[in-house]
């Protein structure tokens, strides 16, 4: 009886397949079978031994013989092919480098096979794409099993975007024009603001949103960025004063005139008087009416002083039933 080996593609284990042969007469009927073939060892090589043990004949006419019990063979264990695949990363410029992984495809029989995978990028490198290299880390009584494919991943370092500082700055009132107090946004690198609304800019009394566009001076390794705050803008006291005025008994009010302060930014605001006073009113002092248009920007301030009474210190006598005088008192009539 001979055994013949039949090459096989490591798997990790010693066991072996063979084919019997024998001598036979021809037409006899018979079967051969073993119970074991195995290499010496599990790894990869030429020519390696198999050891058949158990051979044995069934079949009709088995007992016409004999057969050796065990026999030898040889045979080729090729290396297993084992892929190791980086995965593609990215990145923003600047910082270090991520945990690089990949895919290991064809361990055998839970080989301690494990790979390792570098990059020449660093922090310093510039936006671009850097090949991730991966290694195969076997031990080395099983490099010879596996033969290995390296598969590069790519590491796209990005335009980083820089970090923008820039808080909600405080309340102002209304006339205030817009500067560096609000218009402060900063970032670490080189570069321009834009802001909107632009420096000397007089907001409404309202929240208001401040935006800036930042430009870096080094656009291949930075981007460019936008941000926004806001802006409480407080409405700006605005007082209007009547004026004093003063007329005889039995007059016409005269024009009352008075004063507005606090006015912002040019804007146009007037205010009117009145006085519930006509030529009947006795003499007295009596308070002007005021009326004053003020926008959302302005809060009001509208004291209304009392009218003198020019007349307290003047009577009236009538001389006759058609003409009224005044006297000083004191006077000679």
């Amino acid at each position: 009886m001979t055994a013949t080996g039949v090459n096989k593609v490591y798997d990790g284990t010693s066991a072996a397949v063979v084919t019997l042969s024998d001598n036979r007469l021809t037409g006899d009927s018979l079967s051969e079978s073993c119970v074991a073939a195995a290499f010496a060892d599990a790894n990869a090589g030429t020519g390696k031994t198999i050891a058949v043990t158990g051979i044995s004949l069934t079949g009709t006419d088995a007992l016409n013989y004999s057969c050796n019990p065990t026999a030898t063979a040889a045979a080729n264990i090729t290396p297993a092919p084992l892929s190791i695949t980086a995965a593609n990363a990215s990145r923003s410029y600047g910082l270090t480098n991520p945990v690089f992984t990949g895919a290991i495809v064809g361990i055998q029989n839970g080989d301690n096979v494990t790979a390792t995978y570098a990059c020449a990028a660093t922090t310093t490198s510039p936006p671009q794409t850097y090949p991730i290299v991966p290694s195969a880390v076997i031990p080395a009584n099983l490099q010879a099993d596996y033969a290995v494919s390296l598969f590069n991943g790519t590491l796209t370092v990005l335009a980083a975007a820089p970090a923008l500082t820039w808080t909600n700055p405080a309340p102002i009132v209304y006339g205030t024009p817009l500067a560096t107090n609000q218009l402060n946004a900063s970032v670490s690198v080189a570069g321009t603001f834009v802001y909107t609304p632009t420096n000397g800019t007089v907001l409404p009394a309202a929240t208001n949103t401040l935006s800036v566009v930042f430009s870096p001076t080094d656009t291949t390794d930075y981007t460019s960025l936008t941000g926004t705050v806001s802006l409480m803008v407080l409405p700006a006291p605005l007082s209007v004063t009547a004026s004093n005025a003063s007329r005889w008994y039995s007059l016409t009010n005269p024009v009352f005139t008075g004063a507005i302060t606090g006015l912002q930014n040019g804007d146009e605001i007037t205010a009117t008087y009145s006085c519930a006073a006509d030529v009947a009113s006795p003499p007295e002092p009596i308070r002007l009416r005021l009326l004053c248009w003020t926008p959302t920007n302005f809060w009001a301030i509208t004291p209304s002083p009392p009218m003198p009474a020019p007349s307290a210190s003047w009577q009236c006598r009538r001389r006759s039933a058609s003409s009224p005088s005044f006297r000083r008192r004191g006077a000679s009539p």
